[in-house]
């Protein structure tokens, strides 16, 4: 059966494609944060072989395929000097993470071109031969903060625009906007942020960058939501709009001023959040969620927030949060009325080997149904599997209405 599929970006501008679909439902393979790296001329880069095995592994588990294959952001990745400067230089010897950018005297840091990068993934998640799923028409790379071209607030997404949003979204887009995806009732709405709200090092000086800021699609995404509440309406983001899992706590501090209060150099409080067994950030930081002003405000007075308080929103996935996947670790929440996802993080290690993960979210939409099925994905070089510790292998989730294409 084929489906028509209606983009709208938040400038109103409106393309369609007919979707064939080989069942009578809509399946996603929902990813986030692969930060691939590549570097064409060394044929070389990080992360490359972990994405074509979480590929296989998937490809061999549903042989029916998925219909879309949703990349929320942080897809690319490559190494600046200025995170040598930031996390120190960090020796063979210590734990290798997904912030292990060597030095380049100890001869492991390529010099990754992030072009390169962007044309890498696109041979990836364009292979038919490693998935008859991988289609250009429906492989959907929202931006995160690592694909900007820069770290700084002039900082620009020119080459995400040229080898992602044109290629795989709106082909003749002079510039990348939130947009939205209707499928017969669903609305898929994806927002691109304005900013990468990241630090860099320059001059000596740590600067931030200012926070995730997503201000200008807040007006779009108010309208859309109003427009649309005779629909299942799910939101995809790079970064999350819920700040942690155990209430509205953070304040307005930002990363580094929190540093400099407890005299802790970002190394150091690394190691000593590997020690307690997690090897990227808590969750928490006010750079680490959706913001729309320079300075950082409480969860519970972003005007994101205050619009879910207003209109109903079914399910809202994130990435940005790479989690180790531990027994406290929460892919989940219900808040301000919404569900909340998390889809995790398969970056794992720097050093060549393909390391157990997260592998993303398969989300299933059977027509006539008032159910979806959210399954998250495990990769394992021992077996793969279906949730993880506490993770169900399966999550329905409650719809409002009956889906129907």
């Amino acid at each position: 059966m084929r489906v028509k599929a209606i983009f709208e970006d938040l400038k109103g501008s409106l393309w369609k494609r007919s979707i064939k679909l080989k069942r009578e439902f809509l399946r996603f393979w929902i990813i986030a944060d692969l930060h691939l790296t590549y570097d064409k001329k060394i044929k070389r880069g990080w992360y490359v072989d972990q994405i074509l095995a979480i590929l296989k592994d998937l490809n061999e588990e549903l042989p029916s395929g998925w219909d879309f294959t949703i990349a929320i952001g942080d897809n690319v990745d490559f190494v600046e000097k200025w995170w040598c400067e930031i996390f120190g230089n960090v020796s063979l010897g210590n734990p290798f993470t997904f912030l292990n950018a060597l030095p380049s005297r100890f001869g492991a840091w390529p010099g990754l071109k992030k072009v390169d990068s962007f044309i890498k993934w696109r041979e990836i998640f364009t292979d038919k031969k490693l998935s008859k799923s991988l289609d250009r028409d429906r492989v959907i790379p929202i931006a995160g903060n690592h694909e900007y071209d820069k770290a700084n607030n002039e900082a620009t997404l020119n080459t995400y625009l040229k080898y992602h949003y044109r290629f795989f979204i709106k082909h003749n887009a002079s510039e990348p906007l939130s947009f939205s995806l209707t499928l017969g009732n669903l609305l898929l709405i994806f927002l691109i942020p304005d900013s990468p709200g990241v630090a860099y090092h320059t001059a000596g000086i740590t600067k931030q960058t200012g926070f995730a800021s997503y201000a200008n699609s807040l007006y779009w995404f108010e309208q859309t939501i109003e427009e649309n509440q005779d629909k299942i309406i799910f939101v995809f983001s790079h970064h999350g709009l819920i700040s942690t899992v155990s209430g509205d706590t953070v304040d307005s501090l930002d990363f580094f001023t929190f540093l400099k209060q407890h005299k802790l150099s970002a190394w150091e409080l690394l190691r000593f959040l590997l020690k307690k067994g997690r090897t990227t950030w808590p969750w928490g930081w006010p750079a680490d969620r959706i913001q729309t002003n320079s300075i950082a405000i409480k969860e519970s007075q972003c005007p994101y927030v205050k619009i879910l308080r207003k209109f109903r929103v079914d399910a809202w996935f994130s990435g940005h949060i790479h989690k180790n996947w531990g027994r406290e670790d929460r892919w989940y929440i219900k808040k301000y009325g919404t569900n909340h996802f998390l889809v995790g993080a398969p970056c794992v290690r720097w050093d060549g080997k393909i390391s157990d993960c997260p592998a993303g979210m398969i989300l299933e939409l059977c027509e006539e149904s008032r159910e979806a099925k959210i399954r998250f994905r495990w990769f394992s070089t021992k077996g793969s599997e279906w949730g993880y510790g506490s993770i169900p292998s399966t999550f329905v989730l409650s719809l409002p209405f009956e889906f129907k294409f």
